[in-house]
């Protein structure tokens, strides 16, 4: 499972790619 709330995120790249798929 894999948290990108901003506060859980191992790699920065993940939450900009998921930004732009929750936008």
């Amino acid at each position: 499972v894999e948290r990108v709330c901003g506060v859980e995120n191992p790699n920065p790249a993940l939450l900009e790619k998921a930004k732009l798929i929750l936008k």
